[in-house]
């Protein structure tokens, strides 16, 4: 996790240095981020039943191989549309092992998973947070950028081999969570098949529950990567190099938001922690776009990742609360949804820049958040207080 979090804000950290070394535009660095959402969706589908079929101990080495290649490639591309074939392949790997990821903690910690997945999702953050400040001191070293990338991705075929040679993780629940579960008649029931109105009405209720959950992450995802993606671009013209500490710090924010929610989220009711985090993760977003000043600035992209921290691990939980023994499959639809919104937003932000500027793609992705927010509010009850 720390190591996909790392090379997530490499290409943001250095979006200067890849717009100039490809003769793109802020347009074209969105239609890379696109490619890779959209085969990060396609990833995160095909990875609930890899995990079910192969077992992780199969599937989570030949996710990271695929994406410990991808980023090499990256890093040694000769021509734009090899960059953008790079991203492609690394995000099916990066889609697949998210799903493996969150399912493992899910049925490893089935009692406190939301705890779990936020003490998971730190080391995400831990490696965003460092990655903009050390690969901008690299790259003012005279280290290539595409150096970095290829480091990287040697790093990810060294955890490919360490997890081909470990044991294999615990087995996973192979029933989808579009599939109803099968329990047998009473005596007397009907022969027809069909469940009683009170069952048929309580599965409605399910899927209107994790759609919702679902919507709710896309949005969050879909805001959180539009400021990983722009921030340093949206600051550079009057920061410099300087706004890589924004990106940075953000994270940092991000991640010890989600090591507060590690310690102390489970005596909350979930879903008036995630309108709580939404709300003042949307206000803290205006005001850093709005409030003139770097150092503001930064001190704001802190408040707004502390904010942010307990977004996602939450929303995962309340959705996979109502599914305890589907978690791939759970885990596989959340991921899908979030890639949909990273899939949407960014791209869009770099589609608006050259019209109406960058602040106004930022200031969108506080109302996403704000809107992950106000989804999580119109949650039943019984899912919004799920431990």
């Amino acid at each position: 996790m720390f190591l996909l979090g790392w090379t997530a804000v490499i290409v943001p950290t250095v979006i200067l240095l890849v717009e100039r070394r490809f003769a793109v535009s802020d347009s074209g660095i969105g239609i890379a981020y696109f490619v890779n959402s959209a085969c990060y969706i396609a990833g995160s589908v095909v990875g609930g039943p890899l995990v079910g079929r192969l077992g992780r101990g199969r599937a989570f080495p030949a996710s990271w191989l695929l994406a410990g290649t991808a980023t090499i490639a990256q890093g040694v591309a000769p021509a734009w549309w090899a960059f953008l074939l790079g991203a492609a392949v690394q995000g099916l790997g990066t889609g697949a092992l998210m799903v493996c990821a969150n399912s493992l903690v899910i049925d490893t910690y089935p009692a406190a998973r939301s705890n779990a997945l936020s003490r998971l999702h730190v080391f995400y953050a831990l490696g965003a947070l460092s990655g903009p400040v050390v690969v901008a001191w690299l790259v003012s070293t005279g280290t290539a950028w595409q150096g970095v990338l290829l480091a990287s991705g040697l790093a990810g075929w060294l955890i490919a081999g360490m997890l081909a040679l470990a044991p294999a993780p615990g087995p996973t629940p192979r029933r989808s969570v579009l599939a109803p579960s099968v329990s047998t008649p009473a005596p007397g029931a009907a022969r027809s098949g069909s469940r009683p109105r009170s069952a048929a009405a309580r599965g409605l209720r399910l899927s209107v529950g994790l759609a919702g959950a679902a919507l709710a992450i896309a949005c969050y995802v879909g805001s959180e990567a539009a400021v990983t993606g722009w921030v340093v671009r949206f600051l550079s013209p009057s920061h410099g190099s300087l706004a890589a500490v924004a990106l940075t710090m953000f994270w940092t924010g991000l991640a010890a938001g989600r090591i507060l929610a590690a310690r102390v989220v489970h005596r909350f009711d979930l879903g008036s922690v995630i309108v709580a985090c939404a709300l003042a993760g949307a206000a803290g977003m205006l005001l850093a776009v709005l409030v003139p000043g770097w150092a503001g600035a930064v001190a704001l992209f802190v408040v707004v990742g502390l904010a942010y921290g307990p977004v996602y691990p939450s929303i995962m939980s309340l959705a996979s609360g109502r599914h305890p023994a589907r978690s791939a499959s759970v885990s596989g639809v959340m991921v899908t949804a979030g890639g949909v919104g990273g899939l949407v937003y960014p791209p869009v932000v770099g589609f608006l820049s050259p019209v109406f500027g960058l602040g106004v793609g930022m200031l969108g992705a506080a109302l996403l958040i704000a809107a992950a927010g106000g989804l999580a509010a119109l949650q039943p009850a019984e899912v919004a207080s799920a431990a």
